[in-house]
């Protein structure tokens, strides 16, 4: 079983692309409380599809999240050297603490409806 569960806030805006199978995605760091009191954990993240565009669409940096994943791992080389990373690959996303904010409006105010997905 490959579980993670995570709480927290997003550390900047959605910035939503497209693959070259136009599927839509995003990568994205949440910022959880970490295992000490006053620790911060950033764990990367991403997510593709529908759900990538509901979230483009109504969240933005500092939105509190619950996402619902599985732990990856990625490997590339950079200046000759293996570097490995891990990230959560999101299958669920939730607005947490708060409620949405309102489409094409550039204001602050948030409507108190649950979130859409």
């Amino acid at each position: 079983m490959n579980n993670v569960c995570l709480v927290g806030n997003l550390t900047r805006d959605v910035e939503l692309k497209f693959s070259k199978s136009d599927t839509a995605y995003f990568k994205f760091t949440v910022a959880a409380n970490g295992f000490k009191k006053g620790d911060v954990d950033f764990v990367n993240c991403t997510v593709f599809g529908k759900i990538a565009e509901a979230v483009a669409q109504y969240c933005s940096k500092g939105t509190k999240v619950g996402v619902v994943g599985r732990l990856t791992t990625n490997e590339y080389e950079k200046d000759g050297i293996k570097v490995k990373t891990l990230e959560v690959l999101a299958e669920k996303i939730e607005l947490l603490g708060g409620g949405i904010k309102k489409e094409n409006n550039n204001s602050d105010d948030v409507l108190d409806d649950e979130f859409p997905f």
